[in-house]
């Protein structure tokens, strides 16, 4: 780890929590790797205004673009080449008021859609939206809190998710969002900037150090 990374790792209260972050590092150095010639040990981050990671070491010019999340039980990066990207990943444990969270969070679309949901379905729906919206804040290099409510996320006939300007009925062009159900215990939710979407695919694999 750099020594940023090192006091942030000292900080976490919990093992558990030092322990998904030391694994998060550590798997992002390692990929980053597969794809440049250099060792896993000698990257080095920053962060730009909103706290997205960039490169900026030992080349800030490398078009690779990445992004990380982890939370208890999981971690995941994902990588391009040259596209902005993000990830965010959420355990499937049962969160109460979801439909109050949405009050502040969400566009009034995704708000209506939690009403008419119930139990587990009304569950899965809020962390599906929650990830998508997170990912894509992550990929847009903006916080979550600055999101706003101008954009809202929705199936299209073909199950697949699309980001729509609220009010609005057609689709925002740019995007390839994914969502993944991962050991039944996790969502990972992944959103890549991305001019054709028909030509590009999201690939989710297992990482093993």
């Amino acid at each position: 780890l750099s020594g940023d990374e090192a006091d942030r790792y000292r900080r976490f209260r919990f093992d558990t929590d030092r322990h998904v972050f030391l694994l998060s590092h550590a798997m992002l150095r390692q990929v980053l790797s597969r794809y440049a010639d250099v060792d896993p040990a000698d990257w080095q981050f920053s962060n730009n205004s909103h706290g997205r990671p960039e490169i900026a070491h030992p080349d800030p010019g490398l078009s690779l673009r990445f992004n990380l999340t982890h939370t208890r039980g999981l971690a995941a990066c994902i990588v391009t080449q040259t596209l902005d990207c993000g990830v965010d990943a959420e355990a499937l444990v049962e969160r109460r008021n979801v439909t109050g969270i949405a009050e502040r969070m969400f566009a009034d679309e995704e708000l209506q859609l939690l009403r008419n949901l119930e139990g587990p379905r009304l569950q899965d729906e809020f962390i599906n939206l929650w990830t998508l919206r997170e990912a894509y804040c992550k990929a847009r290099g903006t916080g979550l809190a600055n999101s706003g409510k101008h954009f809202h996320f929705q199936r299209n006939r073909d199950g697949d998710w699309q980001i729509r300007a609220t009010g609005t009925l057609a689709p925002m062009t740019g995007w390839h969002l994914s969502i993944e159900r991962i050991a039944s215990s996790h969502t990972v939710a992944a959103a890549v900037h991305v001019a054709d979407r028909s030509a590009f695919t999201v690939r989710f694999r297992e990482f093993s150090f």
